[in-house]
């Protein structure tokens, strides 16, 4: 890809490099330090009565066309000439590295025709110029070739070079000898200006280049390209790495044209064959691949003929690269385990052990709960280099809009997403592209286009697949392994779309004293205390698990600290806050309601608990809305979502992300195993979980199951060896209507039904 100079801000310090010359018949020696970009270039100018005169530079767009800062009228001089037998041709030279020698794939012809583009002396301008050749060039893949016009703008790239033939003994000076390339770095319209005063007027359509050095100003002719090869560019430290995974194949021992290889000769043989991201504690995502197969190698790599064993791991938990990390960081890949999307452009692997998850080092992906577009900035996590050593880092990239993904990949499938960076800038698939925290793609491409951007799956449209063949997988090991049945702890948090249905109570001190005397802005804060969770069944009324009446208006208790005793006495309130991402035990207004104080009504076996609230919530398609209760009976090994917070402690822990964490139900038989103290109509009312009841810490938390509340967790007790156990909505939900009705008419006419009679229909219909 290439942009076009038009305003030099600092010297051009040079960085020259050799090429290898791939021509048998042109001695090595011949080939000077240049740059592998001349194949692009044209040197122009105009033939007059025997005098040759250089007029600039320029790159081939097509095979007769040049392209440069401006062009001279060849004809129409031809035309004015004082003396009609004056001569003016114009001439290109193409396919040479040094003027005026010339090298085999050299090649000089005349033009007399061309064309201008806002053609001005001004420098603030943009000036553009196009040559026609009398003549169609012989391309060569090392001397002659065409340059592709720049797809994107390359505002802030450094990764730039200009190219063009100068001395660069002392300064680089236009003299039309050698070439070279010296490093730029483009800037935008708009940092142009602000560098240089003089430029104050530039033109929207113009750019700076800042040399690397800033000392002198380059003499240049015009019409060098500034070229900017799509590296990633910008590489900084990542919280991400702890998501990354990488497959190697990794030697155990093996023998070289024969004989017996020493460990560090095994070693030269490690690989990476793909990047990934880890999904659970035994399953990774990445690109398409083959299934692993037979670890055996006899091939012949490098001109040795190398046998022996080899293992197919997964590389994870790093910071700085390292193909095969020590262990616990590699596991092995399961042969032949591999579950490709229908479209074939992702697929699952799993390990044989456990990859050790923990927040600091490794830890599973959030899947992207929203289509990533247009604009959106993105970073891709890699190494800076797949070298061991190299810093596992992140980069910026953005997602291109579909129009123009399409005119470069017209086969592209509407599953994939392009960025803005040629695909050669990865080194291998499977990379992840992270956009606001969640996985947005995976990128797929296996063989790298420098012409072409680079393309990933699209993983919001593969979410569903993804969580359903996880699942699947989830059950057929957990039915093999039904000694691991219980999880101790809740894993693999998302990002949830259920967070609008959430709500929490709690106290809210109004005038506290401690010890007498009023307490502090802080004190008062330290006391606000969350007493439980639950979900919103109508605008003014939340349903919970087991829990007291609200208390207050007025309290007095005595606590001992490590201060002391301590008496504390004072008004408090108690609300309800909804509407938020992120927990906040207090929420501003209007996301904060008080209960009625001493009202609750609780289910006859005393499992769930409705709520009321003065004052109605504020709903809203966006922030705050009425769950959809259970519509089915849901059994065992049905996959659900419990939400909460990620922590609930004490007040230094606000703004705990609200997240979803995968839970299963159990067969209530193995339910029983766990816990045989349970209800005996518990099998009907109640629901229990694959996890610990020790992995939550306070009650009422919605489990939601195909989008609807399956479940309330009820009353939590800590203890770590028994399920967690929640309310069976479905079961309950006559109770729950029921209750939703005799309350809305209380409501509207409190004389209608009396607190006598409302319990003697309750009590009635449950005799019923």
């Amino acid at each position: 890809m290439i942009e076009f100079f038009f305003i030099i801000l600092g010297v051009c310090g040079v960085l020259t490099q050799d090429e290898v010359n791939p021509d048998a018949n042109i001695s090595v020696t011949e080939v000077i330090s240049g740059s592998k970009y001349t194949k692009h270039l044209a040197i122009w100018g105009v033939y007059t009565s025997g005098e040759m005169h250089l007029y600039g530079v320029g790159v081939l767009l097509k095979r007769d066309i040049v392209l440069s800062y401006t062009v001279i009228n060849v004809t129409e001089r031809q035309i004015t000439a004082r003396n009609p037998l004056e001569i003016h041709v114009g001439f290109t030279i193409v396919g040479t590295y040094r003027y005026p020698n010339r090298i085999p794939y050299s090649q000089a012809d005349k033009w007399m025709d061309g064309r201008n583009y806002m053609k001005s002396t001004r420098l603030d301008l943009p000036q553009l110029g196009l040559i026609k050749i009398n003549a169609i060039l012989r391309l060569h893949p090392y001397y002659v070739a065409l340059m592709e016009l720049p797809q994107h703008d390359y505002n802030g790239s450094e990764n730039c070079v200009i190219v063009g033939f100068g001395d660069f003994k002392d300064k680089v000076t236009f003299t039309h000898t050698f070439a070279f390339e010296t490093k730029v770095k483009v800037l935008d319209v708009k940092t142009c200006r602000e560098v240089n005063p003089d430029y104050a007027l530039l033109h929207d359509n113009c750019i700076c280049i800042l040399s690397a050095l800033g000392d002198e100003i380059c003499e240049v002719a015009g019409g060098e390209p500034v070229i900017c090869d799509e590296k990633l560019e910008h590489p900084r430290k990542t919280s991400y790495a702890k998501h990354l995974v990488w497959g190697a194949i990794k030697p155990t021992s093996l023998e070289l044209e024969g004989k017996a290889a020493n460990t560090k000769d095994i070693q030269k043989f490690e690989r990476i064959t793909g990047f990934g991201v880890i999904i659970d504690k035994n399953l990774i995502l990445s690109s398409r691949g083959d299934a692993p197969g037979n670890p055996q190698m006899d091939a012949k790599i490098l001109g040795v003929h190398v046998k022996g064993d080899v293992e197919r791991v997964v590389g994870y938990g790093q910071t700085v690269f390292k193909d095969v990390p020590e262990k616990p960081y590699q596991v092995p890949l399961k042969t032949g385990a591999l579950y490709k999307n229908p479209k074939n452009h992702i697929a699952l692997y799993e390990t044989t052990e456990k990859l050790k998850l923990d927040k600091q080092k490794a830890e599973s992906v959030i899947l992207a709960s929203k289509e990533y577009k247009i604009g959106d900035k993105c970073v891709i996590i890699k190494p800076t280099g797949t070298q061991n050593g190299q810093e596992i880092s992140e980069f910026d990239v953005e997602i291109l809009d579909e129009k123009n993904c399409m005119q470069m990949v017209p086969d592209i499938d509407s599953d994939l997403l392009c960025f803005n960076i040629s695909s050669c800038a990865v080194e291998a698939a499977g990379v992840p592209v992270i956009c606001s925290g969640e996985l947005a793609s995976i990128i797929t491409v296996e063989k790298p286009d420098c012409e072409k951007p680079l393309v990933g799956a699209n993983i919001f449209k593969n979410r569903q697949w993804i969580h359903s063949k996880a699942n699947e997988l989830y059950v057929e090991s957990s039915s093999s392994n039904t000694e691991d049945i219980l999880l101790q702890e809740l894993e693999n948090p998302e990002i949830t779309d259920y967070a609008k249905y959430l709500v929490w109570c709690s106290v809210k001190p109004k005038n506290i004293q401690i010890n007498g005397r009023s307490a502090t802005k802080w004190e008062m804060h330290t006391y606000k205390e969350p007493i439980g969770f639950g979900v919103i069944i109508a605008n003014n009324l939340v349903l919970s698990g087991l829990g007291d009446a609200p208390p207050g208006p007025r309290i007095e208790f005595k606590t001992r600290t490590l201060d002391g005793d301590v008496h504390v006495k004072g008004v408090i309130e108690t609300v309800v806050g909804y509407g938020q991402t992120r927990f906040n035990i207090v929420p501003g207004e209007p996301y904060q309601t008080p209960l009625k104080i001493g009202t609750r009504h609780t289910d006859p076996y005393s499992f769930i608990t409705l709520y009321e609230t003065k004052k109605s919530l504020q709903l809203n398609t966006g922030r705050a809305v009425i769950s959809p209760l259970a519509s089915k009976l849901y059994g065992p090994r049905h996959k659900c979502l419990l939400i909460k917070p990620t922590e609930v402690k004490q007040v230094p822990h606000e703004g705990a992300e609200i997240v979803q964490y995968p839970v299963e139900i159990l067969d209530f038989e193995k339910c029983r195993d766990f816990a045989d103290d349970l209800h005996e109509d518990a099998e009907e009312l109640l629901l229990c979980f694959n996890i610990t009841n020790c992995a939550v810490n306070i009650s009422g938390y919605p489990v939601f199951c195909n989008d609807e509340v399956a479940s309330i967790i009820t009353e939590i007790d800590g203890t770590c060896d028994t399920p967690l156990i929640g309310v069976n909505i479905f079961n309950n939900l006559d109770w729950i209507n029921y209750m939703i009705t005799v309350l809305a008419i209380n409501r509207a006419s409190p004389t209608l039904i009396s607190r006598s009679s409302f319990l003697l229909v309750l009590v009635l219909l449950y005799v019923i």
